[in-house]
C-alpha cells in the first residue's frame, strides 16, 4: 500500500482510494477504457488494430514510468511483473503501467538483492529464475520482451501444444534469430504497414529490445537510457548487438517450465527450484506462430 500510494507519474495507474472492511482491503483505480494491452496485441478483433505510431507511443510511455520507479522515488521502486497485460490504456491509447502487487522497494545503491522468483514466465529475468537476484535490470529485461512483443505482436513464450515436443519457445530467441541472419526488420508485424519515415524508429525499438533482453544483467542499458533511446536519443544504438545470440551463463541456457498460476499466470519458485532444472536444453524454431 506504501508504494502504491506514493507513486506520481502520467503514466503510473494511481490508487484514487481504497477502504479496509471485514478482512478485505479494497482498491480504486481509474477505469481504463480500452483496457490492458494485451488484448490489442492477441485477442478477438482487437488482435493486432493498434498503429505503428500509437506502438511507438506506448512503449516511450511505459519507459518514462519504470524510469521513474528506479530513479525518480526516494528509494528504487522495483515493478517485477512488466508485461502487455499490465499495461493499461487511456481513452486516447496512452499507457498506464498498473498491477503492484509484486513490487518491492530498494535502496538506490543497495545492488542485487536475494528474493524469491516471481513474475510471468517469458518475462522473468535468467539471474532471477536461477539465482533469486533482484536488481531493476530485471525491469529492463521484461520491458525488453515487452518492447518485442509489442513490434512483433507475437507472445512472449509460446507453450508446446504437444506433450511429445516438451519444449516452449521465447520470442526472444525468434528475434535473435533473425537478427543473426541480418533480417531483423522481418520481425516486425505486418499488420502495422509501417511507414517508411517511421522503419528507423522500429529499427531502434528492436535494437533496444535486444540490449535489454542480454543475458547478463551488466550489459543492459538502464530505463533512463532507454527512455532517451525511445525519445530519439542515437547514442544508445550505436552501440553495436553481438553478431550472434548472447550465450547465457553456466546454468542460466534456458529458461525451466515454470508453473503458473491460476489466477494471474505468475511464477513463484525458489532459487534451488530452478537450478535443478538447469541443465535443460533449448530448442531454436525456425519461426513462432501468431
Amino acid at each position: 500500500m506504501g508504494i502504491i500510494s506514493s507513486i506520481r507519474h502520467r503514466n503510473l495507474l494511481e490508487l484514487q482510494g481504497w477502504c479496509y472492511e471485514k478482512g478485505e482491503a479494497m482498491l480504486v483505480y481509474k477505469y481504463m477504457r480500452n483496457g490492458s494491452l494485451d488484448r490489442y496485441l492477441y485477442y478477438g478483433e482487437k488482435r493486432g488494430a493498434l498503429e505503428s505510431e500509437t506502438r511507438l507511443r506506448i512503449l516511450a510511455g511505459v519507459a518514462l514510468a519504470l524510469d521513474y520507479l528506479h530513479t525518480g522515488l526516494w528509494e528504487c521502486v522495483l515493478h517485477r511483473d512488466v508485461k502487455a497485460a499490465n499495461v493499461l490504456l487511456t481513452e486516447k491509447f496512452e499507457p498506464m503501467l498498473a498491477d503492484f502487487g509484486l513490487a518491492r522497494l530498494v535502496g538506490h545503491d543497495q545492488g542485487a538483492v536475494t528474493m524469491t522468483a516471481a513474475g510471468t514466465p517469458g518475462y522473468v529475468a535468467p539471474e532471477v529464475v536461477y539465482a533469486g537476484k533482484v536488481t531493476e535490470k530485471a525491469d529492463v529485461y521484461g520491458f525488453g520482451v515487452l518492447a518485442l512483443e509489442v513490434a512483433c505482436c507475437r507472445p512472449a513464450l509460446h507453450r508446446a501444444t504437444r506433450p511429445e515436443d516438451n519444449i516452449d519457445f521465447r520470442l526472444v530467441d525468434w528475434v535473435w534469430l533473425l537478427h543473426q541472419g541480418n533480417q531483423l526488420m522481418e520481425a516486425l508485424d505486418p499488420a502495422m504497414h509501417v511507414e517508411p519515415a517511421q522503419k528507423q524508429h522500429w529499427k531502434c525499438v528492436l535494437h533496444v529490445a535486444l540490449m535489454c533482453c542480454s543475458p547478463s544483467p551488466e550489459s543492459r542499458p538502464s530505463m533512463r537510457q532507454v527512455s532517451q533511446a525511445l525519445h530519439g536519443d542515437t547514442l544508445l544504438i550505436m552501440q553495436p548487438l553481438p553478431a550472434t545470440r548472447p550465450l547465457y551463463p553456466t546454468a542460466l541456457t534456458s529458461l525451466p517450465s515454470a508453473s503458473a498460476s491460476s489466477t494471474s499466470g505468475t511464477l513463484a519458485t525458489s532459487a534451488s527450484q530452478a537450478s535443478a532444472n538447469s541443465t535443460s536444453t533449448f530448442g531454436y524454431p525456425a519461426c513462432l506462430p501468431r
